[in-house]
């Protein structure tokens, strides 16, 4: 048996469980089934979902077929860590391992562009290799802020480790074990969550760390010239240090997106846009997006478990639930 399990990242960037499915082995039959019942009763009508996967043969077929698995209701993404273990397997380069990593998470297009052009000189093979793929579904530059920054199904990975020791117990036993697992990281998580609100914060502890490093990067920028005040088109100059920095980026108020990239993948106005603010006495803090606020990141979790009652009534309904997933196999 094959555990099915979909997470997502809270406010906080933590993992958050949204749904789990038993089923005898992974196949585009069992993809499909999950998968239709996670957007039918988790993303309802949401339009823009990212979807990261492991590219795993039954997910990239369930993705090719079917229309609520593609833009604009869902994006797909590939996990880069499983692109970059494919991609070791075939070149056997750890040196173009490193690029192809760089190239993924870079947000800028020319520093995108400049990489992809290393990795041409040193390897056309693995130039070609990468050219094949598209750029929105393995790179931080072309996402277009459906990531939210998340390259990896990590997260997915590390809720399965805590779900292995469940795996080889009798059906019943399992569902028990892995309800309890997800009840206690509930009320865990929703005593954290209720913290920074009673503290009167703002957003999470890793959101607030996050703005204030690019609050503090924002007073080392050196000038800011402005191109047109009814668009809202600004360039800010980032101060050079060691041969580092001297760059100018474009910030665009409206559009809330800066040349850097950073703002529209994270969500949070990037230091280039702080600093424009700053001078144009404008509060950055409007520009984060409201799912970081501690009221989103409280709601998160205050959904409702009920008991699953006396195991007595648990064989049949078990039974039940394991030849669904036998004819779904």
């Amino acid at each position: 048996m094959k555990f099915l399990i979909a997470v997502g990242i809270d406010a906080n960037g933590n993992i958050f469980p949204l749904a789990y499915a038993i089923v005898a082995r992974e196949s585009y039959e069992s993809w499909t089934w999950f998968l239709s019942l996670l957007w039918r009763h988790v993303v309802c009508d949401r339009k823009g979902i990212g979807l990261i996967s492991d590219r795993h043969q039954g997910i990239l077929q369930c993705v090719m077929t079917h229309e609520w698995l593609q833009p604009p209701t869902t994006h797909h993404r590939f996990c880069d860590r499983h692109l970059k273990r494919n991609f070791n397997k075939k070149f056997l380069n750890s040196d173009l391992e490193k690029l192809m990593w760089l190239d993924a998470t870079e947000h800028r297009k020319k520093k995108y562009q400049m990489r992809m052009q290393q990795i041409k000189t040193l390897s056309p093979a693995m130039h070609m290799w990468l050219s094949e793929l598209s750029k929105e579904k393995w790179t931080l530059y072309k996402d277009g802020g459906y990531r939210w920054g998340a390259m990896t199904t990590n997260v997915s990975e590390s809720y399965n480790s805590l779900l292995k020791k469940d795996c080889g117990l009798p059906v019943t036993a399992m569902i028990h074990w892995t309800f309890k697992n997800i009840v206690d990281h509930f009320v865990k998580r929703s005593a954290l969550a209720a913290l920074p609100m009673v503290n009167k914060k703002t957003w999470p502890p890793g959101v607030d760390k996050k703005f204030h490093e690019y609050w503090d990067r924002a007073a080392m920028h050196t000038d800011m010239m402005n191109y047109n005040i009814v668009t809202g088109v600004f360039e800010i100059l980032t101060f050079a240090h060691e041969g580092k920095g001297g760059n100018v980026h474009k910030v665009s108020n409206n559009g809330k997106k800066c040349s850097c990239g950073k703002w529209k993948n994270y969500h949070i106005p990037c230091s280039h846009a702080i600093k424009f603010c700053r001078i144009r006495k404008i509060q950055p803090k409007d520009y984060v997006s409201k799912y970081y606020s501690c009221r989103y990141y409280k709601q998160t979790y205050s959904g409702k478990f009920s008991p699953l009652g006396d195991e007595a009534y648990w064989p049949a309904t078990c039974d039940l639930l394991l030849q669904l997933v036998l004819q779904r196999a």
